[in-house]
């Protein structure tokens, strides 16, 4: 199963797939929509990345 960061990296990857297709149709407002949705995925992956990276550095 995958873990968290993992389905993170994965929807963030399906979405810019998506926002190429919103994009290719003409459908700017679903883009922006999709576009912001993106940049919260992002900002939820990089906290994790952050996390994990600062537990590693404790003794």
């Amino acid at each position: 199963m995958l873990n968290e960061k993992e389905m993170l990296d994965r929807a963030v990857t399906l979405g810019q797939e998506v926002l190429a297709l919103s994009d290719a149709a003409g459908q700017s407002l679903a883009s922006v929509h999709i576009h912001t949705g993106l940049e919260i995925l992002r900002t939820h992956a990089s906290a994790i990345d952050t996390t994990v990276n600062s537990s590693t550095d404790r003794p």
